[in-house]
């Protein structure tokens, strides 16, 4: 009988997380992004952050959702896809060696105004995920958490926000959204015919 009532709670906690959850899934853009259901989409434009954080190149797609739920803190998550660009192998390969991967972001996030805490990469979901923090203007201190994945036809950046000292607060919504963020599988990363041979004879 205790197991029963035991199964019971089990099941009932998790149905009432399925209940809290809300998945936005943009079938055009080949991805899926899991939110609380506090959480909506808004104008990329118009979003908290975005003059900061958006790309301002033309040919780059963005989605953009906002923590609805009353608070005295602004937080964001952006999704910005570019198909224009893939990612070469010798920089993919660059990225699963810390020291590599340390310079690499640092070259690319500091001109960005970032400054990054720490950065790992995952091989099976080609993910390089980083912890940042970066000081505007006019929105002050933030703490960010990034989630790149690379992909065959170029990658997904998103881009989680909130004001430096309320992050905690919503830093497990941030790492779920990442943890559970769904690309396409015809999108993989594939690396090219010949691109092993000559990242072998450019390390000799």
């Amino acid at each position: 009988m205790v197991r029963y009532f035991v199964a019971v709670l089990v099941v009932a906690a998790a149905l009432r997380a399925a209940a809290d959850e809300q998945r936005f899934e943009h079938t055009n853009e080949q991805f899926a992004i899991t939110l609380n259901s506090d959480w909506k989409e808004v104008d990329p434009k118009s979003a908290p952050y975005a003059k900061d954080v958006l790309t301002t190149e033309d040919d780059v797609v963005t989605r953009a959702y906002h923590f609805a739920s009353e608070t005295n803190f602004a937080a964001a998550i952006f999704v910005e896809i570019d198909h224009a660009y893939r990612i070469p192998e010798r920089d993919v390969a660059s990225l699963q060696f810390d020291k590599m991967r340390q310079t690499f972001l640092t070259q690319a996030l500091e001109p960005e105004g970032l400054r990054m805490l720490d950065s790992t990469f995952s091989t099976n979901r080609m993910e390089v995920r980083i912890s940042a923090t970066a000081d505007y203007s006019k929105t002050g201190k933030t703490r960010q958490l990034i989630g790149w994945f690379l992909t065959d036809k170029g990658s997904y950046s998103v881009t989680c926000v909130a004001p430096a000292e309320h992050y905690k607060s919503v830093s497990a919504v941030f790492t779920k959204a990442l943890d559970t963020f769904y690309v396409d599988p015809s999108l993989a990363y594939r690396p090219r015919a010949g691109a092993a041979k000559q990242l072998a004879s450019e390390s000799k």
